[in-house]
């Protein structure tokens, strides 16, 4: 049977000084289809696990830093062409404890963006500016 339950993801919306978020660039992945796009902070919810929890989980693995999850601010939905699943996301303000961040693998690039700035990344979903809560 397949399972046509969208799955939960959880993103980080992050903002420094200067009101710039922070965005990370997928690295690309030929046997998923992922293209380099740009992306908020964060990954999917593991079965049984509170949002605030996988956030704190997917943002240590990804950037190697402390942090502090904070508000809800909104939700947005994207499909993903790989394995067909519709993935709703659900984004909350996140405040790093230290500036001294290290990407992951996962990813080959990041940048501080204004929204306006953001706009013009290649991104996921359009759906996610709708999201940002701002």
């Amino acid at each position: 049977m397949n399972d046509d339950r969208p799955t939960h993801a959880v993103k980080a919306v992050i903002k420094n000084d200067e009101g710039k978020i922070l965005f990370l660039q997928r690295k690309p992945d030929s046997t998923k289809k992922v293209i380099p796009n740009w992306d908020f902070p964060g990954g999917i919810v593991e079965a049984g696990e509170e949002d605030k929890a996988a956030l704190r989980r997917e943002v240590q693995e990804e950037l190697s830093v402390d942090l502090k999850v904070s508000d809800e601010i909104g939700k947005w939905t994207f499909f993903r062409p790989f394995d067909q699943k519709t993935v709703d996301v659900t984004n909350y303000f996140v405040e790093l404890l230290s500036d001294d961040f290290v990407l992951s693998g996962e990813h080959i690039d990041f940048k501080w963006a204004t929204l306006e700035e953001a706009k013009q990344l290649p991104v996921k979903d359009q759906s996610v500016f709708d999201a940002l809560g701002m």
